[in-house]
Protein backbone atom coordinates (compact mmCIF):
# COMPACT_ATOMS: atom_id res chain seq x y z
CA UNK A 1 0.00 0.00 0.00
CA UNK A 2 1.39 3.43 -1.07
CA UNK A 3 0.64 6.60 0.92
CA UNK A 4 1.03 9.90 -1.00
CA UNK A 5 1.40 13.06 1.24
CA UNK A 6 0.65 16.02 -0.85
CA UNK A 7 3.13 19.10 -0.26
CA UNK A 8 2.11 22.89 -0.86
CA UNK A 9 4.48 24.08 -3.44
CA UNK A 10 5.47 27.64 -5.09
CA UNK A 11 3.23 26.30 -7.71
CA UNK A 12 0.09 25.35 -5.66
CA UNK A 13 0.41 28.90 -4.64
CA UNK A 14 0.46 30.44 -8.50
CA UNK A 15 -2.43 28.25 -9.18
CA UNK A 16 -4.26 29.50 -5.99
CA UNK A 17 -2.96 33.39 -7.67
CA UNK A 18 -4.39 31.91 -10.83
CA UNK A 19 -7.75 31.18 -9.58
CA UNK A 20 -8.32 34.38 -7.83
CA UNK A 21 -7.18 36.61 -11.09
CA UNK A 22 -10.02 35.32 -12.43
CA UNK A 23 -12.10 37.25 -10.21
CA UNK A 24 -10.92 40.44 -11.94
CA UNK A 25 -12.21 40.66 -15.44
CA UNK A 26 -9.38 42.74 -16.84
CA UNK A 27 -7.10 39.12 -16.15
CA UNK A 28 -10.10 37.91 -18.73
CA UNK A 29 -8.97 40.21 -22.23
CA UNK A 30 -7.30 39.07 -24.77
CA UNK A 31 -3.58 39.95 -24.36
CA UNK A 32 -2.98 40.28 -27.90
CA UNK A 33 -5.40 42.86 -28.35
CA UNK A 34 -3.71 45.16 -25.65
CA UNK A 35 -1.70 48.06 -26.12
CA UNK A 36 1.52 48.52 -23.93
CA UNK A 37 0.08 50.42 -20.30
CA UNK A 38 -2.72 47.73 -20.48
CA UNK A 39 0.31 45.03 -19.71
CA UNK A 40 2.17 47.25 -17.36
CA UNK A 41 -1.42 47.32 -15.42
CA UNK A 42 -1.65 43.20 -15.44
CA UNK A 43 1.69 43.50 -14.00
CA UNK A 44 0.55 45.68 -11.22
CA UNK A 45 -2.36 44.02 -10.93
CA UNK A 46 -0.83 40.34 -10.29
CA UNK A 47 2.11 41.96 -7.59
CA UNK A 48 -0.75 42.98 -5.92
CA UNK A 49 -2.74 39.67 -5.95
CA UNK A 50 0.59 38.23 -4.92
CA UNK A 51 1.48 40.85 -2.10
CA UNK A 52 -2.46 40.65 -0.75
CA UNK A 53 -2.15 36.54 -0.91
CA UNK A 54 1.09 35.79 0.57
CA UNK A 55 2.20 32.18 0.82
CA UNK A 56 1.74 32.18 4.57
CA UNK A 57 -2.23 33.80 3.84
CA UNK A 58 -2.62 31.51 0.85
CA UNK A 59 -1.86 27.98 3.52
CA UNK A 60 -3.74 29.43 6.72
CA UNK A 61 -6.73 29.67 3.96
CA UNK A 62 -6.06 26.60 2.86
CA UNK A 63 -5.63 24.87 6.38
CA UNK A 64 -9.10 26.84 7.23
CA UNK A 65 -11.46 26.92 4.50
CA UNK A 66 -10.83 23.27 3.23
CA UNK A 67 -14.18 21.35 4.10
CA UNK A 68 -13.15 17.89 5.58
CA UNK A 69 -13.95 14.78 3.11
CA UNK A 70 -16.77 12.91 2.20
CA UNK A 71 -17.99 10.67 5.25
CA UNK A 72 -20.95 8.58 6.00
CA UNK A 73 -23.36 10.74 7.73
CA UNK A 74 -24.18 10.63 11.35
CA UNK A 75 -28.14 9.18 12.04
CA UNK A 76 -28.80 10.29 15.06
CA UNK A 77 -31.51 7.74 15.86
CA UNK A 78 -28.99 5.24 16.07
CA UNK A 79 -27.88 6.93 19.74
CA UNK A 80 -24.98 8.39 20.94
CA UNK A 81 -21.39 7.37 19.32
CA UNK A 82 -19.50 5.27 21.42
CA UNK A 83 -16.56 8.00 20.38
CA UNK A 84 -15.17 10.65 18.39
CA UNK A 85 -12.74 11.60 16.00
CA UNK A 86 -12.00 14.66 14.21
CA UNK A 87 -11.74 14.36 10.53
CA UNK A 88 -11.08 17.79 9.06
CA UNK A 89 -8.07 18.20 6.32
CA UNK A 90 -5.49 20.11 8.57
CA UNK A 91 -5.95 20.42 12.35
CA UNK A 92 -8.39 23.29 13.29
CA UNK A 93 -6.91 26.18 15.05
CA UNK A 94 -8.02 26.84 18.39
CA UNK A 95 -7.91 30.29 19.53
CA UNK A 96 -8.42 31.99 22.67
CA UNK A 97 -9.58 35.45 22.86
CA UNK A 98 -10.80 37.15 26.31
CA UNK A 99 -13.39 34.77 27.67
CA UNK A 100 -14.14 32.75 24.22
CA UNK A 101 -12.34 30.23 22.06
CA UNK A 102 -12.83 30.31 18.26
CA UNK A 103 -12.41 27.43 16.32
CA UNK A 104 -11.29 27.61 12.72
CA UNK A 105 -11.04 24.57 10.31
CA UNK A 106 -13.28 22.51 7.88
CA UNK A 107 -14.97 25.26 5.97
CA UNK A 108 -15.97 26.53 9.60
CA UNK A 109 -15.56 29.28 12.19
CA UNK A 110 -17.09 28.53 15.64
CA UNK A 111 -16.80 30.25 18.83
CA UNK A 112 -17.47 29.00 22.27
CA UNK A 113 -16.86 29.76 25.63
CA UNK A 114 -13.68 29.33 27.48
CA UNK A 115 -14.77 26.29 29.39
CA UNK A 116 -14.89 24.78 26.65
CA UNK A 117 -11.43 24.82 25.87
CA UNK A 118 -10.11 21.59 27.05
CA UNK A 119 -12.78 19.73 25.63
CA UNK A 120 -12.51 20.83 22.15
CA UNK A 121 -8.75 20.39 22.10
CA UNK A 122 -9.46 16.82 23.01
CA UNK A 123 -11.77 16.34 20.57
CA UNK A 124 -9.96 17.82 17.51
CA UNK A 125 -6.84 16.83 18.35
CA UNK A 126 -6.73 13.82 15.76
CA UNK A 127 -6.89 11.02 18.42
CA UNK A 128 -9.88 8.89 18.48
CA UNK A 129 -12.01 10.22 21.88
CA UNK A 130 -14.21 7.71 23.67
CA UNK A 131 -16.99 8.83 25.38
CA UNK A 132 -17.95 6.21 28.07
CA UNK A 133 -18.01 8.45 31.47
CA UNK A 134 -16.85 12.11 30.01
CA UNK A 135 -19.67 14.35 31.37
CA UNK A 136 -22.57 15.59 29.55
CA UNK A 137 -20.73 18.96 28.32
CA UNK A 138 -18.21 16.80 26.01
CA UNK A 139 -20.75 14.65 24.77
CA UNK A 140 -23.43 18.03 24.03
CA UNK A 141 -19.84 19.64 22.33
CA UNK A 142 -18.75 16.06 20.47
CA UNK A 143 -22.61 16.21 19.13
CA UNK A 144 -22.60 19.75 17.78
CA UNK A 145 -18.86 19.11 16.55
CA UNK A 146 -20.51 16.48 14.73
CA UNK A 147 -23.01 18.12 13.33
CA UNK A 148 -20.76 20.96 12.00
CA UNK A 149 -18.44 18.44 10.53
CA UNK A 150 -15.16 19.02 12.16
CA UNK A 151 -15.67 15.29 13.90
CA UNK A 152 -17.48 11.94 13.02
CA UNK A 153 -18.32 8.92 15.10
CA UNK A 154 -16.35 6.19 15.43
CA UNK A 155 -17.14 2.88 14.01
CA UNK A 156 -15.44 -0.55 14.54
CA UNK A 157 -14.23 -0.17 11.23
CA UNK A 158 -12.60 3.69 11.45
CA UNK A 159 -11.81 2.97 15.09
CA UNK A 160 -9.39 0.18 13.85
CA UNK A 161 -7.63 2.52 11.91
CA UNK A 162 -6.40 4.20 14.75
CA UNK A 163 -5.27 1.42 16.48
CA UNK A 164 -1.30 1.20 17.18
CA UNK A 165 -0.70 4.50 16.01
CA UNK A 166 -2.43 7.25 18.49
CA UNK A 167 -3.29 6.82 22.09
CA UNK A 168 -6.91 7.41 22.20
CA UNK A 169 -8.51 9.95 24.66
CA UNK A 170 -10.71 8.53 27.33
CA UNK A 171 -12.98 9.73 30.14
CA UNK A 172 -13.45 8.08 33.35
CA UNK A 173 -15.84 9.23 36.19
CA UNK A 174 -14.14 10.02 39.21
CA UNK A 175 -15.13 8.27 42.31
CA UNK A 176 -17.39 10.39 45.23
CA UNK A 177 -14.73 10.88 48.67
CA UNK A 178 -16.74 10.48 51.53
CA UNK A 179 -16.20 12.81 54.05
Amino acid sequence: MTFGFTKRTGVTWANFLSDAARADEAFRHDLEGVQGTAHQVLMDKLSALAATYSPERYLDELRTGTPPARHMPHVAAFGRPDGVAAVTEFAPSIVRSGDTVQVCGGGKRLTFHERAEPSLRALLSGHPVYLEGAPDDVITLADLLITEGLCEPLTELSSSGYTGLVTPVTYSKQLPTSV
